[in-house]
């Protein structure tokens, strides 16, 4: 969360709310009920909701819910003008590894942001097995001689470096998780991976099976 505020409740009993530079981590497993009500922060509201697909192994685990607030999130100051945060799983900087608070997502998963000024530069060690993109939310960047603008999405090909320079005062998400390669269905708020999984999971809800 950027900028705002959001307040959850679940069928679980959790309670949370999302302040200005917090994230929160929900785990759907084989069903959750939840609501998330916005609260603005002088009449603004600018966040991320990023979903991970969990293994098929995984699908009908219990739910999960934890929240981060801004103060435990990692952060590194690159210079005066670059801050890197890293939310979930581990990213490698000048042989320094940042780790994130939220750990345990399913899969192998690193979230970060990195934030900084025209003309700085931003380099780390990626995992080689993980699949890596990066989201522009603000400004411009250049990476390997190809220029991506706010709301363009760059998918990086496999390697173990990165490097990218700010062309313009710059924010971007940095995405990269190990690939499950298993089949997507989505139907409604129900994700498996097969349609005979989607019929059983709104059955499974419409006789108050699915949470729990």
């Amino acid at each position: 969360m950027l900028q705002g505020h959001f307040q959850h409740k679940d069928h679980m009993g959790n309670t949370g709310e999302l302040r200005d530079g917090g994230a929160q981590w929900m785990s759907a497993g084989r069903g959750v009920i939840h609501s998330e009500m916005p609260m603005m922060t002088d009449g603004n509201l600018h966040g991320f909701q990023i979903w991970i697909n969990l293994p098929a192994t995984k699908k009908m685990q219990p739910a999960q819910y934890h929240d981060f607030q801004p103060e435990v999130i990692t952060e590194k100051s690159l210079s005066d003008n670059s801050l890197v945060r890293v939310i979930s799983g581990d990213l490698t900087i000048k042989g320094e590894t940042l780790t994130g608070p939220l750990q345990k997502t399913g899969v192998p998963t690193t979230v970060a942001d990195w934030r900084a000024a025209s003309g700085e530069s931003f380099n780390s060690c990626l995992n080689p097995d993980f699949q890596a993109m990066l989201y522009v939310y603000k400004g411009a960047i250049e990476i390997a001689g190809v220029t991506a603008r706010a709301g363009q999405l760059a998918i990086l090909e496999s390697g173990e470096g990165l490097s990218i320079k700010a062309t313009e005062d710059t924010g971007i998400l940095l995405l990269s998780g190990l690939p499950i390669d298993e089949p997507v269905v989505h139907y409604g708020p129900f994700v498996m991976n097969s349609m005979e999984e989607i019929e059983q999971a709104i059955s499974d809800y419409q006789q108050g099976k699915l949470v729990g």
